[in-house]
Parts: structure tokens; C-alpha cells; sequence
């Protein structure tokens, strides 16, 4: 939950919006933020989740009933998250290609390293992996990455897997669907807003391209499939159900019986 916002103070009666305009903040990329020079309480919140702050002054916001996202123009950015992104055209190291690559503009920048926390607190909830690995991954416009399985050779090499462990990948979108942002497993096409995400087995057929005008990001969860024991979960006293006869029974004590 944000912090109460400190008042900022209007000009004369015209009063456009409340006080929580000030949260109507301006992100210049992924770690840094435009915020109004009086909201200490938001600035010590968002620094808490590594994001740097860059106070600035907007004197009549509420008079005008918007604050710095709101006032300004629309970009064009490089780079949406800054990292130090890695590239490898060398691809038959990287995956098993379907088809002829050479048809194709194929290339995908990559970030292993110095990645925010929070892209660790997301790996966090796919619990049902071990030892996993994340990447961020950008695919320019134009770059196609053809119909392919993945080798996982990196993967195996530095964490000591053998050919037989089950390794599964998960992509989670890290913005909104996108026109031509395609991304394909076997025949399905994924479609879906920041926060979905999808997955395949190892020697899962998949292809990801960028026909768009912006750059496509995603980030990438490779780990082994846990085996996951369930306990057995017994019924609720006095619980109802059928047996094989179509008769009705009732649990008590443990045991199905006719009421």
C-alpha cells in the first residue's frame, strides 16, 4: 500500500485532482523515477524496492490535475531496462533449429548479471523448479528466433545436470501484449499481458519473433521439475459422495459408510 501523500498545494480554488496526484510519477527507466520534491514518504517506499528517486519540483499539479507522467511526451526509449545485454550469434550452440536459419534475421540480446531484486522475487514463485536460473531477454525489432528446441548445454554445464533430468523453461511478459510480438509453443500462440507467462518441456518445439515497432522483453526461468509428493487428503467428516453402486455414502470415522 502507498504511503499518505504530502500535500502539495493548489492555486487558488482550482482545485483539479486531490493529493494523490503525486503519485502520478515519471519512470525514466526501471530503476529510476521522476517524483515530486515533497513526497519523502513515496521516495523512502520505492527506495526500499531499489528504485533511485529523482526529486524534482511541480508546483501547481493539483491545479493542473496532473503531475510528471502526465506532462510528458511520449518516447521513444533505447532501452527499456538498461542492462548489460549479451549477445551470441554463434546459434546452433544455443538451440536445435527446424529449419534453415539462414532465411532469417535471427539474434536475441541476453542479461544474466547485476539483474534487480525484483526479478529474483519473481523466479521465487515458481517453486515447483530447482536450481533455477533467470535470464531477461530482448528481441529487437525485425529478430526472429525460428522454430527450435533448446540445448540447455550452458545450463547443464554450470549446474551439474545429467541428460535425464526433466528441465523445464518458463517466459513470463514483462509488458502488455504488443502488435507483432509473437511468441509460439508446438502450435499454440501464447498471447497475454505483463505478468503471464507460459512453459515448455525440454524438446518442446518453440519459435519467438518480433514483427513490431518496439523492442520485445521477457524473462526467462529454467530449472529442473521437482517431484512433488502430495499428501493424500482425506475427506471432512460427514462429507458426502457416491460409490461405485451410485449409492449414497457419508465419512465418518474414516470410513465410507451408507447413512
Amino acid at each position: 500500500m502507498a504511503p499518505q501523500p504530502v500535500p502539495i498545494g493548489h492555486y487558488q480554488n482550482y482545485r483539479n485532482s486531490s493529493n494523490w496526484v503525486s503519485m502520478n510519477l515519471f519512470s525514466v527507466n526501471s530503476n529510476l523515477v521522476a517524483l515530486e520534491e515533497r513526497q519523502d514518504p513515496l521516495r523512502k517506499e520505492l527506495e526500499r524496492h531499489g528504485i533511485e528517486c529523482a526529486m524534482l519540483p511541480m508546483r501547481h499539479a493539483i491545479t493542473l490535475g496532473g503531475c510528471f507522467h502526465c506532462v510528458t511526451l511520449d518516447l521513444v526509449r533505447e532501452d527499456d531496462f538498461n542492462l548489460p545485454w549479451f549477445t551470441n550469434d554463434i546459434h546452433e550452440e544455443k538451440f536445435n533449429a527446424t529449419v534453415d536459419t539462414s532465411t532469417y534475421d535471427v539474434g536475441v540480446a541476453m542479461c544474466f548479471e547485476d539483474l534487480p531484486e525484483i526479478f529474483h522475487k519473481v523466479k521465487d514463485q515458481f517453486d515447483f523448479l530447482d536450481k533455477t536460473v533467470i535470464a531477461i531477454n530482448k528481441l529487437e525489432t525485425g529478430k526472429i528466433l525460428p522454430f527450435h528446441t533448446d540445448k540447455f548445454t550452458s545450463y547443464k554445464q554450470r549446474n551439474s545436470i545429467s541428460d535425464n533430468q526433466p528441465i523445464e523453461r518458463v517466459i513470463v511478459f514483462l509488458h502488455n501484449q504488443k502488435a507483432g510480438h509473437q511468441l509460439w509453443i508446438k502450435d499454440e500462440v501464447c498471447i497475454g499481458d505483463a505478468g503471464s507467462y507460459f512453459g515448455w518441456e525440454q524438446n518442446t518445439v518453440h519459435m519467438a519473433a518480433n514483427l513490431g515497432s518496439e523492442h520485445r522483453y521477457i524473462m526467462q526461468v529454467t530449472g529442473i521439475k521437482k517431484n512433488i509428493v502430495k499428501e493424500p487428503q482425506l475427506p471432512s467428516e460427514g462429507e458426502c459422495s457416491l460409490n461405485s453402486y451410485g449409492d449414497v455414502v457419508q465419512y465418518q470415522k474414516g470410513y465410507w459408510v451408507r447413512p
